[in-house]
């Protein structure tokens, strides 16, 4: 299991991946553009009734 960690000594207390330096953000930026990539924001249709959206509330 991944734990998030936060110290002020490590990248100046933004919350982060155990043992590394990849943080919370950084992780949350990827899937968000990611996730825009690959969706049309302005088709809202019948058909996207049954795509994922578990990502909305955290990529808008």
């Amino acid at each position: 299991m991944v734990q998030i960690v936060s110290d002020p000594e490590i990248m100046m207390g933004k919350p982060v991946v155990a043992g590394t330096r990849i943080t919370v953000e950084l992780i949350l930026e990827k899937t968000c553009r990611g996730r825009n990539h690959r969706t049309n924001p302005g088709s809202a249709s019948t058909a996207d009734a049954g795509r994922d959206t578990s990502g909305v509330a955290l990529c808008g």
